[in-house]
């Protein structure tokens, strides 16, 4: 981890190149020690979780994801913010640290950059962190670069797809003839406790609805805002062409 070397300063009224010296320092910190953290963390699971075994760590067996999860569950771990995602892409950043053999090349390159390139092929993740560390890409112009969207527009997306996910599942739930309530019947379970299930099943629908219909209108005032925003550049210009028909028209009456 780099040493700070800042020399004291005796004001508080920092200069701008003061600022920009303490901010170097600080990117710095945040890159060697987050990413030292989330690699160290990453070998610790990819040998007691997926027993060094690459293969399983990509693997679509369900117990890897109970098996993070029970282990985001315990106690601190929250509090350390430790969640079953953040332990999934340790182990992928101390995967993508052998590959590179060390993050030393890449010394203002914070963690969600090096999230970004994972997925994609070695030589194109060596020359798009070297591109960025180079030219002090931020993260959302690296996500570019891969050809990713960024952060907020992917996790927009992927909130949608993932409510749209649910609709369908508590539909097909829902469904009186081969539904859980049938299949429940079918093998004997109490109308009571079915009856509470289905009830259950209508009210997570009804909540799915309203959240589908929040992010739909979400993307709909979006398009709302850039036509508005359209009109009045229409209008601007508008207004700006019949001022300029009347100069002309007194113009040629002068």
């Amino acid at each position: 981890m780099p040493k700070a070397t800042t020399k004291p300063i005796a004001t508080t009224d920092l200069t701008d190149a003061q600022a920009e010296q303490l901010a170097e320092q600080i990117i710095k910190l945040q890159a060697s020690s987050g990413t030292q953290i989330m690699s160290s963390v990453g070998e610790l699971l990819f040998v007691a979780v997926y027993g060094s075994n690459e293969a399983l760590y990509h693997s679509s067996d369900p117990t890897k994801g109970q098996s993070l999860a029970k282990l985001s569950q315990q106690p601190g771990m929250a509090d350390a913010q430790w969640g079953r995602s953040k332990l999934h892409n340790a182990v992928g950043i101390y995967l993508l640290g052998r590959t590179l053999k060390s993050f030393k090349s890449y010394p203002h390159l914070q963690v969600s950059h090096y999230l970004t390139v994972i997925g994609l092929a070695p030589a194109r993740q060596k020359t798009l962190l070297t591109q960025a560390e180079s030219g002090r890409w931020t993260v959302a112009q690296l996500a570019k670069a891969a050809g990713k969207q960024s952060a907020a527009a992917a996790g927009h997306h992927s909130a949608q797809a993932e409510i749209a996910q649910v609709i369908k599942q508590v539909t097909a739930w829902d469904d009186p003839k081969a539904g859980v309530a049938a299949v429940l019947s079918s093998a004997g379970v109490d109308a009571n406790s079915i009856s509470k299930l289905t009830q259950s099943l209508s009210d997570l629908g009804a909540v799915a609805s309203a959240i589908d219909d929040q992010l739909k209108g979400k993307a709909q005032q979006k398009l709302h805002d850039i036509a508005l925003k359209i009109a009045r550049l229409g209008a601007k210009h508008g207004k700006a062409g019949k001022a300029k028909s009347a100069r002309q028209e007194i113009s040629q009456r002068a």
